[in-house]
């Protein structure tokens, strides 16, 4: 496949539109909605994003360049977030039956997740504090999203004990 452009993505997002034109067509009397197709180098592990209130999309332009026949099932999956809500309201949003059903009309199956490896894509995470629960001489890295909903008084337990979580040295105090 040819390398990705934003030409060749709008390609293949009007066909998508002439794919979808029976269903539009009603909703939009002959004038099909703008969507913009945007592709963004900072993403990391999504092969794109919907932003449904813009109608704009973005695609992961790193992982499609490795991946480049993610490409059509990616902007469909995108697609049908931007247009589902439209078409059938509050069963649009997310991957409820709405969405399902945009995928189904663009020939593909309505998944929610991809399994490529990204693991060269992620960033490393670093641990910026320990937690202790009540299995004796265990501790828990915890990472940063986990840190802070923890200092605002989030509960976690631990998957093994069931007790709660407690916060006990900072990544500094560590020697």
């Amino acid at each position: 496949m040819e390398e990705i452009t934003v030409e060749s993505v709008n390609t293949l997002l009007q066909g998508y539109f002439v794919r979808l034109s029976p269903l539009l067509h009603k909703k939009f009397k002959g004038q099909l909605p703008h969507v913009q197709v945007l592709l963004n180098s900072r993403m990391r592990s999504v092969l794109g994003r919907a932003f449904i209130e813009e109608s704009r999309i973005e695609l992961n332009e790193r992982l499609l360049k490795k991946y480049p026949e993610e490409l059509a099932p990616t902007l469909a999956h995108e697609l049908a977030h931007v247009i589902a809500p439209i078409l059938y309201g509050r069963n649009g949003y997310f991957h409820r039956l709405g969405w399902k059903r945009i995928m189904e009309e663009l020939g593909f199956e309505p998944t929610r997740t991809h399994s490529l490896d990204v693991a060269e894509f992620k960033r490393p995470q670093r641990i910026l504090g320990w937690a202790t629960c009540g299995c004796v001489g265990r501790r828990h890295p915890i990472r940063a999203r986990v840190y802070n909903n923890m200092k605002h008084r989030r509960r976690y337990a631990c998957l093994k004990c069931k007790q709660d979580l407690k916060l006990c040295l900072n990544v500094a105090d560590i020697s």
